[in-house]
């Protein structure tokens, strides 16, 4: 069956209602422009819109208690561009304050990350100011005992009419009793002699009675330049330490001195305090140091 098809004539009437329809949102636009000049807006309720447009975390129809003054003191926008002026106003304000809050914050963790820093250095002070003085305390009560010793030992060389060959002298931190020429050994010998070992043992006494402020007692012992002959020992090295030994030996015998606390050494000719040109110089190099510290 064949149909038939109306040609579409665009010259015919009811082509134009585009215009009309354009005209028609044109007067409502006017319209709503003009009910817009003439309205006014809720300042509260405008400043709740702004807040939320510019990330603040009021809420439309909320109050915002930091801007009660503000808003008590302004009037609501009575046209577009007075609205448009309040919206970059409040922005600005709020990029402000939030400005302002972050210095405040950074200053706040400048000043408490500081605070532990400050606590640790005046702690490490204090601790420093205690180890100081704990030292200090610990050198003046080492002075004081070591020089009680001495006086002792002063005394006891005194009494014995000054023990000719003996001397006790204070230094640093130590005191020496020195023992020098023939008082101890006859040359070329490291056997004590049998007055000697009296002294000896009366010092260990003396000793004893200061022994909780003694670290160490060093026996040393010296020899003078000239070569060991007709005797067992090969050189002065191995004089001066045999004789260094016996002291030291002859210090434990007597039961009062500590081992652990006891030390020798044999130095041979090295350490001369005086000339081994005379035999006054050599009687002087021949020597025994019992070092106290």
């Amino acid at each position: 069956m064949r149909r038939n098809h109306r040609a579409f004539d665009d010259s015919t009437p009811g082509g134009s209602w585009m215009d009309t329809y354009g005209d028609m949102v044109t007067l409502l636009l006017t319209f709503f422009v003009m009910l817009y000049s003439f309205s006014t807006i809720n300042a509260a309720k405008w400043q709740g819109l702004v807040g939320t447009l510019t990330g603040g975390k009021k809420a439309i129809g909320t109050t915002d208690t930091s801007n009660i003054a503000a808003t008590d003191k302004t009037t609501a926008p009575t046209s577009f561009e007075e609205a448009s002026k309040l919206v970059e106003e409040t922005t600005n304000n709020s990029s402000d304050q939030k400005s302002e809050q972050v210095i405040n914050a950074d200053a706040s963790s400048k000043v408490t990350a500081s605070s532990p820093a400050k606590k640790a250095t005046q702690t490490k002070s204090s601790a420093t100011g205690k180890n100081a003085s704990a030292s200090s305390s610990k050198t003046s009560s080492k002075t004081s005992s070591l020089t009680a010793l001495y006086k002792d030992l002063n005394q006891y060389v005194s009494s014995k009419n000054g023990s000719s060959g003996v001397s006790v002298t204070m230094g640093s931190g130590s005191l020496t009793i020195r023992f020098v020429g023939t008082v101890l050994f006859d040359p070329g010998s490291a056997t004590i002699k049998p007055q000697a070992k009296g002294v000896l043992h009366d010092i260990s006494g003396i000793i004893n009675d200061h022994i909780k402020s003694i670290s160490l007692v060093e026996s040393q012992g010296h020899t003078d330049n000239a070569p060991v002959t007709g005797s067992a020992y090969h050189d002065n090295w191995e004089l001066s330490g045999d004789r260094a030994y016996n002291v030291l030996t002859e210090l434990i015998n007597t039961g009062t001195v500590d081992p652990h606390s006891l030390k020798f050494s044999g130095l041979g000719e090295e350490h001369p305090i005086a000339s081994n040109d005379t035999q006054a110089g050599r009687n002087k190099n021949n020597r025994v140091d019992i070092i106290i510290s």
